[in-house]
């Protein structure tokens, strides 16, 4: 098949994907070369320079590049000096590849036109042609009725949820299949036994339950080690109002891991990772990349969580941080190997795959 794959976002340009931690773009480009390797051509829509097998086609970003070198500002400093025309290069960026690609289905180069994220933009753009659209939704939804009514009625979009939680806010919403992200198992090394820290990795933010883990591992009289992309660096922001003064001896911030190798030995290396998320978590891709080390996960009983683990197997679900100290006490009684082969069994890249292939296949034989 034809395979057209679209991750349009700003985040994905080099400069900015150093600074944070963005899932869809690894999951995006995975994705297209496991199709590649199968045998079909892909095309990936982007601004991102990662290598990939599959064909790449990016948006021109000269105007916006001379924009920032101007500034004297880096990318997210720029975003949070002048957020409107941030915005606006944001915008013309997306939109750019994403008319391309439109053009190019009218005139026949693809069988399938998978949006990677949920744009409203591309939404009216699928409307211009006969090729199936597939929308994956990596966030969270919040859709007026009237949206998706309009969107219920158009037969040519099709969207994919990655839970069955993430469809709950919307239960009037026509989904044409739930597929759990999966990722790439010879990038993350099991470690048999993990070596007495436990961890809190991905985005710093309120809602990830940072604090509350720090806390947690405090009560429990653990040291913690905190990794990832601080997502709010203000002096008035989340990171140095709860973060920073929770920081000591026993609770240490190591920054944003970013190289494959380092980030599974650390992952590989905690006794667990704690996960208190606040929110209705959509999925949760650090959840099953620490499975895939062995190191077993203590969450709240929150949004997806629930759907990526076995309570009392692969770790434990909990309700508040009083109970996660409990669990922490216990933690010993999970078979690391049996986290790995949960991982094995359900979050493979190769599964996820086979059930993208077998969508495509399905929306392109109704066209015809």
């Amino acid at each position: 098949m034809r395979i057209a794959i679209l991750l349009t976002e700003i985040y994905t340009m080099p400069a900015i994907l150093k600074k944070l931690i963005y899932a869809p773009h690894e999951l995006a480009f995975n994705l297209a070369d496991e199709l590649e390797k199968r045998g079909h051509k892909v095309t990936i829509f982007t601004n991102s320079k990662k290598w990939t097998n599959a064909k790449k086609i990016h948006a021109n970003l000269r105007l916006f590049s001379k924009a920032i070198k101007k500034s004297k500002l880096n990318h997210i400093k720029f975003a949070e000096k002048y957020p409107e025309v941030w915005q606006r290069f944001s915008r013309e960026a997306e939109n750019s590849l994403s008319s391309l690609a439109i053009k190019m289905a009218q005139r026949g180069k693809f069988d399938i036109l998978h949006f990677f994220m949920f744009k409203d933009e591309a939404i009216h753009y699928s409307d211009l042609v006969r090729t199936p659209s597939l929308f994956t939704l990596h966030d969270p939804l919040n859709l007026s009725l009237e949206l998706i009514h309009k969107l219920n009625s158009n037969k040519n979009k099709n969207f994919v949820s990655i839970s069955k939680n993430q469809r709950k806010a919307n239960s009037e919403f026509h989904f044409t299949a739930n597929i759990y992200n999966g990722i790439d198992l010879k990038k993350f090394k099991f470690n048999p036994k993990g070596d007495g820290n436990l961890i809190h990795f991905g985005r710093i933010l309120e809602q990830k339950g940072t604090h509350l883990a720090i806390d947690a591992a405090k009560k429990a009289r653990e040291k913690i080690l905190i990794a990832g992309t601080i997502c709010d660096g203000r002096k008035n922001g989340y990171y140095y109002k709860k973060i920073k003064p929770r920081l000591g001896k026993n609770a240490r911030y190591v920054g944003l891991i970013k190289d494959s190798r380092k980030r599974t030995k650390f992952l590989g290396n905690a006794k667990t990772f704690l996960f208190p998320c606040s929110w209705e978590e959509p999925f949760g891709l650090a959840v099953i990349e620490s499975m895939a080390c062995g190191t077993p996960v203590i969450a709240f009983k929150r949004g997806a969580i629930p759907e990526l683990m076995i309570d009392g197997k692969t770790g434990f679900l909990v309700e508040n941080v009083n109970e996660m100290v409990q669990a922490i006490k216990k933690i010993d009684q999970i078979d690391r190997s049996f986290c790995r082969k949960h991982v094995e069994k359900y979050f493979t890249l190769e599964r996820m795959a086979n059930n993208y292939e077998r969508l495509y296949q399905r929306l392109s034989e109704k066209t015809k």
